[in-house]
């Protein structure tokens, strides 16, 4: 029977195959996280093209944030990989990077180490995008994909040039802290939900914030349902110490909004 690969991950000979894996002398070795939801591989032929270009042990088709962590362990521990292809959206970059952060500090909690973090290879899977655009990826998934292999095939872990991005830390009372690139409040949580009607991409963010204009101005039956979901809602936000009790809408980002912003 195959021990969980979570626990595994936790015990030292899971922390020191990571480690091994991460040295500056090994070899570069690269694992696929697929999100098959993602919006730019949904199809079942482009993502056989993509996992087409790997050994299936070092591919994870992930649909939960459960498999999610199992599949981490699994590549890391498991086939020794060192460069992490995540291809997905900005919600799948951000669940990877926050159960790897969990993985990082559960094993400090039981063993006192903090293994190496794999590289991330971000690739353009999902709607906007915006995390893999700020650190300059373009292009298909798989093309991206194949520049790389091409490029580091046989390559040292440590000839793999990386730019470093700040994360930001949230915390809402004694729920585990989260990791992330971009945070918004609840007035941006429902204008995604209410954006994702429009159509994915930034065509359909055009079409909901011209439809959110002219309803706020004029009037219409969508701005009658849905506008109270735009706040302000009353609840006091702590920014670093400070706190703001009066606010209608809250982004915080690490990356380059310019677009979003400029629209």
């Amino acid at each position: 029977m195959n021990p969980d690969p979570v626990r595994f991950a936790l015990t030292l000979a899971g922390a020191q195959a990571r480690t091994d894996a991460c040295r500056p002398a090994a070899t570069v070795k690269v694992g696929l996280l697929l999100n098959p939801r993602a919006r730019r591989l949904r199809a079942r032929s482009t993502r056989s093209r993509l996992t087409g270009l790997f050994d299936s042990a070092d591919v994870a088709q992930t649909r939960d944030l459960a498999s999610l962590r199992r599949a981490l362990a699994l590549l890391l521990c498991k086939s020794d990989v060192n460069v992490l292809a995540i291809a997905g959206g900005d919600g799948t970059v951000h669940h990877a990077v926050n159960a790897l952060m969990q993985l990082q500090d559960e094993t400090e909690d039981a063993l006192g180490i903090r293994p190496p973090l794999p590289r991330l290879l971000l690739l353009n899977g999902g709607t906007l995008n915006i995390v893999s655009r700020t650190m300059r990826s373009r292009g298909s998934p798989r093309d991206t994909l194949k520049r790389f292999l091409r490029a580091f095939e046989n390559a040292r872990w440590s000839q793999v040039p990386t730019r470093r991005m700040p994360t930001m830390l949230v915390q809402c009372g004694s729920e585990r802290p989260r990791h992330g690139f971009v945070f918004g409040s609840e007035v941006l949580y429902h204008s995604i939900e209410l954006y994702m009607r429009f159509g994915a991409g930034y065509s359909g963010l055009s079409r909901f914030l011209a439809e959110l204009a002219r309803g706020a101005v004029l009037g219409s039956d969508l701005w009658r349902a849905e506008s109270w979901k735009l706040g302000p809602f009353g609840l006091p936000l702590t920014v670093d110490g400070r706190s703001y009790p009066d606010y209608a809408a809250v982004v915080a980002s690490t990356v380059d909004l310019t677009l979003a912003v400029g629209r």
